[in-house]
């Protein structure tokens, strides 16, 4: 019987999985996608909501890099939405690539509130570099973006090599699925930005692509807050405006992107 036989069950956050736990849910995805959905041995990006056992899947591998993710996600996971990358050929039946997003609530855009509902903007804005829930809504109302069609990247995290798909690597493809669900909230070129915090890997990553990415909110130098008081210097803060180039490249690779599954 699945683990997800009965999908109302609430399934708590736990970032401390062991190898054999996640590998009875992998397998287990495997029997839903094959078994019960019919679908073929491919790749597949696989939406997660934050009560699925599965986000967990997600979660621990998060913490393998950033010790401190289940501190500064305590107060949001029901704000977080996972996207994981599924690889079933060959019999494989692995998650492969994990992300975690977030979007804004109508509480973000109220004038008094000093927190957007962005998780990672909220914490740059805690922590005290300059940057406040007013000015990041004005600077990027007064441009013309519909905050409401915005969403964070929280997390993008590689979890086992696969061999490329179409000639994209998985983080292609998980910005690819991640750009389709700005698109599915509404968003169109001059109206939405992704937000995100990336690395090195990232940004090789965008230029493969060629996908454009700005500083948040103006400002050149703001830092990725990791703990309380402390950084993570390895990732900077970005926003990559939807624009009529990025939506072509987008368009462009389309027809490449994975079959998406939604778990509710």
């Amino acid at each position: 019987m699945s683990f997800e036989k009965f999908d109302s069950i609430h399934y708590e956050p736990d970032y401390n999985l062991t190898e054999a736990q996640i590998a009875l849910l992998e397998a287990d995805l495997g029997t839903r996608l094959s078994q019960e959905m019919g679908l073929k041995e491919d790749l597949y990006s696989l939406w997660v909501n934050p009560n699925s056992i599965y986000a967990n899947i997600a979660r621990t591998n998060e913490r393998k890099y950033w010790k401190y993710m289940p501190e500064i996600m305590s107060e949001h996971e029901d704000q977080s939405l996972f996207l994981m990358i599924y690889d079933t050929r060959a019999g494989r039946n692995e998650v492969v690539h994990g992300t975690r997003i977030s979007g804004f609530t109508p509480d973000g855009l109220k004038e008094e509130n000093e927190q957007t509902g962005l998780i990672i903007i909220d914490d740059i804005i805690n922590s005290d570099q300059g940057l406040t829930a007013k000015n990041f809504r004005d600077y990027y109302t007064s441009r013309g973006i519909d905050l409401m069609k915005c969403i964070t990247v929280e997390s993008n995290v590689s979890i086992a090599k696969t061999k490329k798909y179409n000639g994209l690597h998985t983080p292609d493809l998980a910005y690819l699925s991640i750009f389709k669900n700005l698109v599915g909230r509404g968003g169109n070129p001059g109206d939405s930005y992704v937000f995100a915090v990336i690395n090195m890997p990232t940004v090789l990553s965008f230029g493969r692509i060629g996908l454009d990415y700005e500083s948040l909110a103006g400002m050149k130098n703001l830092r990725t807050p990791s703990t309380p008081g402390h950084f993570d210097d390895d990732f900077i803060p970005v926003a990559m405006p939807h624009t009529d180039e990025s939506h072509k490249i987008f368009q462009d690779i389309e027809e490449f992107a994975l079959k998406e599954v939604y778990f509710a």
